[in-house]
Parts: C-alpha cells; sequence; structure tokens
C-alpha cells in the first residue's frame, strides 16, 4: 500500500473533491482517480459512490 494515496486519500475527504486535492498536491485529476481506484481494489472496498451533479 502506497502512504502517498493514504494521504490523497484524506486530501480528498478533507476537500470534498479529488479535483482540490489533485490541484493541492500538484497532480492531475486522473492521477488522483487511479490512486483511488487502486486503494478501491486492494482493501476491497468502494471509497466514493456515485453522485449526481447538483
Amino acid at each position: 500500500m502506497d502512504v502517498t494515496f493514504l494521504g490523497n486519500l484524506l486530501l480528498v475527504v478533507d476537500t470534498g473533491s479529488m479535483a482540490e486535492a489533485a490541484r493541492r498536491v500538484g497532480v492531475t485529476l486522473a492521477a488522483i482517480a487511479q490512486q483511488m481506484q487502486a486503494l478501491e481494489r486492494e482493501l476491497g472496498v468502494t471509497l466514493f459512490g456515485a453522485r449526481a451533479a447538483p
């Protein structure tokens, strides 16, 4: 398990946004999404459910 991915997960939760977390750590949104998917696979859980746009 990559500790960086866990830190980025906490940042996503704290900011409420993958895009904002990506901006703060200086990576693309796609990179953060891939990290979250990797954590989901490794942990065997769904971290974020789908949500409709407001």
